[in-house]
């Protein structure tokens, strides 16, 4: 089956690329495979080319923020590239492997948690043993098989918010095992012995699939490699906000996507936490959200109270540019 990718990365960039983007990519093979990137705010105009070429196929996406470097896997070769507005010089690390072998190799999407320093993601295998959620060395591309699921889950996107220390992604089988409800975004803990699903939010009306899943800004974006929008979900509200609009002039059937901003507490997304994330953060100090002054944003840790360890999270990443 001709897999597509749609890997899209919300970034907070210096130089002249606006702030807040979104990169796109899939497996297209005509026109030429491109990622591409595209203004999330609306205030960069068209669409910008990264990187051409079979290099740019990508099922899924991830960004490490200390190392500035992005990683993307088609499936199966995993690649590295420091992240840059002007292009992307990418690094072939390796083969996505189980022992050595890409037997049973299908990777469906990927993310990046800080706290263990190790890449992670859905293995679509068609091999019941080998399906199910990874951990992948980023020097190596050595897979660890974390958890076994059934055929009918399908996590075609996985996104870590280090903020929130959190992940979420998006399922696209329909099956209920597993403490799973169908297909739709879920918050999830699949590294602790005892896994946990919570569905937030089902796929809007007449959708059946998400290609991929980036969270940043208290957003979750739900990209597809088609023509179909980009789904914009607000993790504070419960509710969607208006649809992005997709570069792609061709289809595929798959995808992969992840945050990435360079400043943590960036409330508006500008670049920088300065002084107006502060006078964003006061304004809505000790709200909750039904109350007027509540901003998602300013929920840093999603916990539904903006309070001190919010402010906390602010104050200690005051002054970060880049």
């Amino acid at each position: 089956m001709r897999r597509f990718t749609c890997t899209a990365l919300l970034a907070a960039l210096s130089g002249p690329v606006a702030h807040a983007q979104v990169i796109a990519a899939n497996d297209q093979s005509s026109p030429t495979p491109t990622m591409w990137l595209t203004d999330v705010r609306g205030t960069n105009g068209a669409p910008i080319p990264l990187l051409t070429g079979p290099e740019a196929r990508a099922v899924g996406m991830t960004y490490d923020r200390a190392s500035n470097r992005l990683f993307w896997s088609d499936g199966v070769a995993l690649r590295r590239a420091p992240f840059a507005g002007a292009g992307l010089v990418p690094v072939l690390i390796g083969n996505v492997n189980f022992g050595g072998s890409t037997a049973g190799v299908s990777l469906s999407s990927l993310g990046y948690n800080p706290g263990s320093g190790q890449l992670y993601g859905f293995n679509a295998s068609s091999t019941p043993s080998l399906r199910g959620f990874v951990s992948i060395d980023p020097a190596t591309g050595n897979a660890t098989l974390l958890r076994q699921m059934p055929a009918d889950c399908d996590f075609a996107g996985l996104a870590f918010d280090p903020e929130a220390n959190r992940w979420y992604g998006v399922n696209n089988g329909t099956g209920t095992a597993s403490g799973l409800s169908g297909r739709g975004l879920y918050q999830l803990d699949f590294i602790s012995p005892t896994a946990t699903y919570t569905k937030l939010a089902n796929y809007p009306s007449g959708q059946i699939r998400v290609d991929d899943l980036s969270v940043g800004g208290g957003r979750a974006y739900m990209v597809n490699g088609s023509s179909r929008p980009t789904f914009v979900f607000n993790l504070g509200t419960g509710a969607y906000e208006a649809n992005l609009p997709s570069p792609f002039i061709s289809a595929g059937t798959g995808g992969g996507s992840a945050f990435l901003n360079s400043c943590p507490a960036d409330l508006d997304l500008n670049g920088a936490t300065a002084a107006n994330d502060l006078t964003v953060m006061l304004g809505a100090y000790g709200a909750s959200p039904a109350m007027a002054n509540w901003n998602s944003a300013a929920d840093i840790d999603r916990n539904g109270f903006i309070g001190a360890n919010d402010l906390n999270i602010l104050l200690l990443n005051y002054g970060c540019a880049r």
